[in-house]
């Protein structure tokens, strides 16, 4: 199927090549100056599909409109073989767990939780204190809220009220809570 995408690219890619060719040949009248086609099918000159790209270099500024819609032809395959090629690769079928490395492989969320390894981790993340730190929190929104003080001068604010649970000892009385 990967390979049925890739092809799928390069065709559409070359019949759009191919097309703006053969269009910026119709429009030019298949003038002499194109050179000689491939072949000729009656009225019909068939050209190089890539032709039109240096027939761009040598003549675009003689008609530049052309040349653009020839580009914007290929560019336009280009996309629709891209498109091609990933509906192609969608409809591939899954591939079933890689054995590259054993049997290894990421836990779920519901066997970490089965293990006890979430609560270790928010153990090992949060810190003891987490009443103290909510209580001291708390309060200082309060305070910030009665006094209108700033979103952004908040944060500084904070650390500095957390910082003192740290630095002075329990008042009597209060259970370890710090009041600031």
């Amino acid at each position: 199927m990967r390979a049925l995408g890739v092809v799928a690219l390069l065709l559409v890619t070359l019949a759009g090549l191919w097309g703006a060719t053969e269009y910026v040949a119709a429009e030019l009248r298949y003038a002499p100056e194109l050179g000689p086609p491939w072949a000729a099918l009656g009225d019909v000159h068939v050209y190089a599909p890539w032709a039109w790209v240096e027939w761009g270099r040598r003549y675009g500024s003689r008609a530049p409109a052309l040349f653009r819609k020839a580009g914007a032809l290929t560019t336009l395959a280009a996309v629709a073989g891209v498109a091609v090629a990933a509906l192609a690769a969608l409809g591939r079928k899954p591939s079933g767990a890689s054995q590259a490395h054993g049997s290894s492989r990421w836990a779920t969320t519901a066997e970490m939780r089965g293990a006890g390894l979430l609560r270790e981790a928010l153990d090992a993340v949060l810190p003891d204190e987490l009443e103290r730190w909510l209580v001291v929190a708390t309060a200082a929104r309060h305070e910030w809220k009665r006094d209108r003080v700033a979103m952004a001068q908040r944060r500084p604010l904070l650390l500095r009220a957390l910082e003192r649970l740290y630095s002075s000892p329990p008042q009597d009385g209060q259970d370890g809570l710090v009041v600031w």
